[in-house]
């Protein structure tokens, strides 16, 4: 009889453990979610598959619980397999580690897509792609779906870019190799913590090699266009034990020309005073730049790390003019000179309290210097120069923690900015100093309830900028402080299918060259000046957005306070002969309704996407005392799509189609581009050989515009060297590893020099 109760009571715990089911969420070591990992039930005895699945958009998976012992196997391809015994219930978040073994070589046929399309995300697998080849990583930036072409948001803004978890600035990223790159995740609802300085984040993963390596990669692109250009590059990557050091450098010389057709009509209470110019830029320039890190695993819960970059360049520009004002000859050649170098040293420390909570603080500083030179032979004669020196430091510390009740992080920054200017135009001379210091607190909260996602965040910070100049005293002496809130909601609908509603605030500053009270050249009735009382542009804005598949569609209204737009003013009592000033100055109101939709299809071998934007811009300015409303729609298509010819070549080809639209009271005309690539590999997969085909039919008209503001008409129309071939070979010796990478706590200063 004791038997027999025995029998059915273990019976009956059976069953409970058979109906209890096993949960739980994929992450990478960002902390992102893994889409199609594999989850597979095993029994312990042999390893013989009970059961299977994959994760869904944010990582989640689910399976029923086998009624025999079990191992829980966790895989993704280019990561390390993750192994647990007979868990059960919910598990919480699996983070899973990479391993470049799996990635040292492209896949040409497609295993996995290149693009996964999420709510709010865009996930670019460059590692699987013939954009590991490109060169640079900035070069990989401006084909990936989400962002423009000059590294811009596809629904508006400038994102900030995020490398293995620290942000970085567009500079440092020009010298980050593309072959390191393993994945890029375009987010366009960023948490608190970047949130109020831009729309959107970009973030960038890098391969990661095996313990004890030393190698090598040389690459070398040639670009033909109307000139011939260079670029080269040597990278050295070396691991021993726990410490790991990177040295990047590359030299690039360009030679380019730019033909611009202008015409400016001014018109006054008893006249009309009308210019038109044909004017043909030569630009030769070279840099050298440098990249080097040392990082430190001092144990399981620390590191810390060093970097060092720089670069310094010289251009040399000469700008033959033909000019008329009222069939008056007024032709003249134009020549620049400039120099300039960035130093950039910083340190960065890390604390892991446990696999879930870590403290991170960094530090650096920044020591830039530039210096211009300008002579016109215009009537009458025009010298000109400018310098400035730059001294910028700062620090950040960061908290984190995911537990039960919620992620949550918080944090406090500061920078500070010192600047010695100067300029000269003719006998007109003024130095002047710039002290600007930024600081702030952010937190950030956010939890699944059920299948709703809830992030709130706040950021607090204040800017204090005094601008003063030796002839006329102080510009500028004051603080501001802004607080800037958060909210995003996320709903799953289905397994693939997802709606989302975010509101936020951020802040965009004016860059220094508008700040500065210099005056430059612009030709021989115009010139330019900066403006130090610009104020910082607030835009409000609320966004809706739905996800099905491998598609994301966004519909977002902007509300912009004091946005920056240069503008041409006539003054009766210019500099010399010239009376038409150009000068930034802020808008008091703008807005926009922004819709967008991005694609991403694999037929067969297949593999690309499509992206659509529209945008409708309302906003009102003055023309010859008439009020004018620049409210014309307009539409961008960007289509690209990748086929492997054989195992070891592919033939990729984008092309993009911009409608006439209205910008910031500007009308710009239509404009579209071709382009193609091929990419062969040799020798094993040393050696690859890049073919690229830009602007295939020179159609490329982007800066081709009119405008009208206050009694002045301006037209433009630009002939850039967007029509180039360009031939890279690049060899590599052997695996690389790049997972430290130079962070800047005072990117946003540095960013708007």
């Amino acid at each position: 009889m004791n038997r027999i109760i025995f029998l059915l009571v273990l019976s009956f715990s059976s069953l409970q453990l058979t109906a209890q089911n096993i949960k739980g969420q994929v992450i990478d070591e960002q902390q992102q979610p893994l889409l199609c990992a594999n989850v597979l039930l095993l029994t312990v005895k042999d390893s013989t598959l009970i059961k299977g699945t994959v994760t869904n958009e944010q990582g989640h998976f689910e399976l029923a619980a086998p009624d025999v012992p079990y191992i829980i196997k966790i895989s993704f391809i280019g990561y390390e397999p993750c192994y647990l015994n007979n868990r059960q219930g919910n598990i919480g978040a699996i983070q899973l580690k990479t391993n470049s073994t799996d990635l040292n070589a492209v896949v040409v046929k497609g295993r996995r897509p290149t693009v996964k399309v999420g709510l709010n995300k865009i996930e670019v697998n460059v590692s699987n792609s013939y954009l590991k080849y490109m060169g640079k990583a900035t070069t990989v930036l401006g084909k990936i779906p989400g962002l423009t072409k000059d590294l811009q948001l596809l629904e508006g803004g400038t994102p900030t870019f995020v490398l293995n978890g620290k942000p970085v600035s567009v500079k440092e990223l020009s010298t980050i190799p593309s072959s390191e790159i393993k994945k890029i995740i375009v987010d366009s609802n960023p948490n608190v913590e970047y949130s109020a300085t831009c729309k959107g984040v970009v973030y960038i993963t890098t391969i990661k090699a095996l313990e004890n390596t030393l190698s090598t990669e040389i690459s070398n692109g040639s670009l033909f266009a109307r000139h011939y250009m260079n670029v080269a590059d040597f990278t050295l990557n070396e691991k021993f034990k726990n410490m790991s050091n990177l040295l990047s450098i590359g030299f690039s010389y360009l030679n380019t020309t730019q033909i611009d057709n202008t015409t400016e009509s001014v018109f006054l209470p008893t006249s009309i005073i009308y210019s038109n110019k044909e004017r043909h830029t030569h630009g030769q320039g070279r840099a050298l730049t440098w990249f080097y890190a040392m990082n430190w695993a001092l144990s399981s819960k620390q590191s810390w790390g060093i970097q060092y970059s720089g670069n310094i360049g010289n251009t040399h520009t000469t700008e033959p003019t033909l000019q008329k004002m009222n069939a008056q000859s007024m032709d003249y050649t134009q020549g620049k000179r400039g120099v300039s170098y960035i130093h950039n040293i910083g340190i960065n420390y890390k604390y892991s309290f446990n696999k879930m909570s870590s403290l991170r603080f960094i530090a650096d500083y920044a020591h830039y210097k530039s210096e211009n030179t300008g002579f016109a032979n215009a009537i009458p004669e025009v010298k000109t120069s400018s310098s400035g020196m730059y001294n910028i430091a700062g620090a950040k510390l960061t908290y984190s923690t995911k537990a039960k009740w919620g992620n949550f992080s918080t944090g406090a920054f500061t920078s500070t900015m010192r600047n010695n200017g100067g300029y000269s135009y003719n006998s007109e001379e003024e130095d002047y100093k710039t002290q600007e210091t930024l600081y702030g607190a952010f937190a950030s909260y956010s939890k699944q309830i059920k299948k709703f996602l809830v992030q709130l965040g706040l950021r607090l910070e204040a800017d204090k900028r005094r601008l003063e100049s030796q002839e006329k005293g102080v510009f500028v002496d004051d603080i501001n402080w802004k607080v800037f809130p958060n909210l995003v909601v996320n709903r799953e609908l289905t397994e693939n299918s997802s709606i989302g509603l975010s509101i936020g605030q951020n802040i965009s500053r004016p860059t220094y060259s508008n700040l500065n009270p210099s005056i430059d050249y612009y030709d021989a009735i115009s010139y330019r000046v900066g403006n130090p009382q610009l104020r910082p542009c607030i835009t409000n804005n609320i966004k809706l957005t739905y996800n099905i598949g491998n598609v994301m569609t966004s519909v977002a209204y902007n509300h912009s306070k004091d946005k920056i737009i240069e503008l041409p003013f006539w003054k009766d009592n210019g500099i010399d002969n010239k009376n038409i000033e150009w000068r930034p100055v802020n808008f008091v109101k703008s807005s926009s309704i922004v819709a967008t939709a991005i694609y991403s299809y694999s037929f067969g071998p297949i593999q690309g996407d499509i992206s659509f934007y529209y945008s409708k811009p309302f906003m009102k300015a003055t023309f010859l005392d008439e009020e004018r409303t620049w409210n014309k729609p307009s539409y961008n298509v960007n289509l690209s799509a990748q086929c492997p010819i054989s195992k070891t070549s592919i033939l990729a080809f984008d092309g993009s189609f911009d409608s006439a639209y209205s910008g910031m009271v500007t009308n710009h005309r239509s404009s579209w581009t071709l382009n193609l690539t091929y990419m062969q590999q040799l020798w094993k997969e040393r050696l690859t050989l890049l073919v690229v085909a830009n602007d295939i039919f020179h159609t490329d008209r982007s800066n081709t515009w009119d405008m009208e503001y206050n009694n002045i008409r301006t037209t433009m129309d630009s002939n850039f060297d967007t029509q180039y071939l360009m031939v890279k070979l690049n060899y590599n010796f052997g695996k690389l590893k790049l997972d430290k990478t130079k962070n800047s706590a005072s990117k946003d200063i540095i960013d708007r020099l």
